[in-house]
């Protein structure tokens, strides 16, 4: 019988640390997640706060898109934070990382907007890797997939 009880102690003990740890992986996923939606706001805020709805989606395809594709980091904050050369991804990750949004509201939508790219919304850059804004002269080497707002997004021929 005291064995039994042993057996059954050491158990409930297991059960125990098992959920303690199960608590503190999912505390620390969520935690992560939040960190790679924070990333990708930015990017989105930075990048496309002003333009079209359909635009700052796009924005966050974009990264999602390279997040997918091998060649580029496997997560949201690897691909907004990435340098190549020592040149950033991203212009605002060299001349606005440090700043806070100013505007609430275009944070919000930019947030939103992330949100919508996360929840299957199709996909409305055609797999885009790259965008610029009609103001840059364009790629030549790359395809242009789609224009939206101000944005010409590219994919690799």
């Amino acid at each position: 019988m005291r064995r039994v009880l042993g057996i059954a102690c050491k158990a409930a003990i297991w059960i125990l640390v098992g959920m303690v740890v199960g608590v503190v992986f999912a505390a620390s996923a969520r935690a992560d997640q939040e960190r790679h939606l924070h990333c990708l706001t930015q990017a989105v805020y930075w990048e496309a706060r002003g333009q079209p709805f359909q635009s700052q989606v796009a924005v966050a395809q974009v990264v999602l898109n390279r997040a997918a594709d091998g060649r580029f980091p496997s997560n949201p904050c690897g691909v907004v934070f990435q340098r190549r050369d020592g040149r950033c991804q991203f212009s605002w990750v060299c001349t606005h990382r440090g700043r806070r949004p100013s505007d609430p509201a275009l944070w919000q939508m930019a947030r939103f907007a992330v949100e919508s790219a996360l929840d299957d919304y199709a996909d409305l850059t055609d797999g885009a890797l790259f965008f610029h804004d009609t103001s840059v002269r364009g790629w030549r080497h790359l395809q242009p997939t789609t224009r939206i707002g101000d944005l010409i997004f590219y994919r690799e021929p």
